[in-house]
């Protein structure tokens, strides 16, 4: 049996006298403070993300660079040309180019048909979060491209 009495309605929200705004429930701050906790992981989680497509690009540049190069070296047996090569692959700012090793490194032991190998090797910083993740595990992270070619003169 329903009773007519206007105090004892269930869905009507209670005023208190002397507040503007009726008064919230406990659990009406629960999707906030879920909100506030869940941002910290949400945007870790984006940062991780897009350091790891900053690597993967490094790493990309680098091979493009390394087969530049060992082409070079292979159509014209120039280690200056190659190492030009590199750079300009790589880009050109300041303490972008990787360190170039050139196998065999000598103009002069080279002949027709031998295999060329160009190794890069970028030892420079990857972002802040790859410099948390070296320190934390101990190790420098480095990223290496690598390519090998037939000498196609002399």
């Amino acid at each position: 049996m329903r009773s007519s009495c206007p105090e004892e309605k269930e869905d009507e929200i209670v005023k208190r006298p002397g507040l503007s705004r009726p008064s919230l429930r406990a659990d009406e701050g629960q999707a906030t403070l879920e909100f506030v906790l869940l941002i910290p992981v949400i945007i870790i989680a984006i940062l991780v993300v897009s350091q790891s497509g900053q690597m993967v690009y490094r790493k990309n540049i680098l091979q493009q660079a390394a087969r530049e190069g060992v082409r070079v070296v292979s159509t014209t047996n120039s280690n200056k040309m190659a190492i030009q090569a590199v750079i300009k692959v790589c880009g050109s700012k300041e303490g972008a180019a990787p360190d170039i090793i050139i196998q065999p490194g000598n103009e002069g032991e080279r002949r027709l048909g031998d295999i060329v190998t160009i190794s890069l090797i970028d030892t420079s910083s990857h972002g802040a979060l790859w410099s948390i993740i070296s320190a934390t595990v101990g190790k420098k992270i480095f990223l290496k491209g690598e390519s090998s070619m037939r000498m196609e003169c002399q």
